[in-house]
């Protein structure tokens, strides 16, 4: 999907930034939001994960949890790669008895905005009005999170800059504001190649 991790990375840093969460760690948040996917970048393997999930659902949040892991300066970021497709469960979900961030649940909202955006028509808000009435009902997001994002969504710009792309501009802006080191953009560099 074009753009897709772009898109989960805005929406994220919108919820966190109302949400208060400081400078330096936000950055972070973001750049794990943006790299969620991370475990099914290679081409020549999205079938083949995409198979194994039909099976082993979260294949790939593994697979991006385990290329970072090592390779950044916050575990929060890999613990949210990891959960990112994880149910809310109270905040108890955990996988090999690692933590289950509640930044998580924001990227996972955020996730499933993005594909929202990527289908087409023009009923797009109509569409996101009905996904988080349905969501409200069935309980598989955190609920002050989806009230957040359904907040953000009737009373500010945000899903005309999503359809329309403007958001970009901001995404960009917000990561060229706070440079990262090197050994950092190298762990990147190595989890991508």
């Amino acid at each position: 999907l074009p753009n897709h991790g772009e898109l989960v990375a805005y929406i994220s840093w919108t919820m966190f930034w109302h949400q208060g969460v400081e400078d330096g760690e936000l950055v972070r948040l973001v750049t794990a939001a943006m790299l969620h996917d991370l475990g099914a970048c290679d081409p020549l393997e999205r079938q083949k994960i995409a198979e194994v999930e039909l099976v082993m659902p979260l294949t790939h949040s593994v697979a991006g949890y385990l290329l970072l892991r090592d390779r950044v300066p916050d575990p929060k970021m890999a613990h949210v790669i990891l959960y990112h497709h994880s149910p809310w469960a109270e905040g108890t979900n955990a996988i090999a008895d690692l933590p289950f961030p509640r930044e998580a649940a924001t990227v996972r909202l955020a996730d499933r905005l993005a594909i929202l955006c990527h289908q087409d028509g023009d009923d797009f808000p109509e569409r996101v009005a009905r996904w988080q009435a349905m969501s409200q009902r069935e309980s598989k997001f955190d609920p002050d999170q989806l009230a957040l994002l359904t907040l953000l969504c009737n009373e500010t710009d945000l899903l005309h800059k999503l359809r329309s792309g403007e958001y970009l501009d901001e995404l960009n802006t917000l990561l060229e504001a706070v440079p990262i080191s090197e050994k950092e953009a190298q762990g990147y560099l190595e989890a991508l190649a």
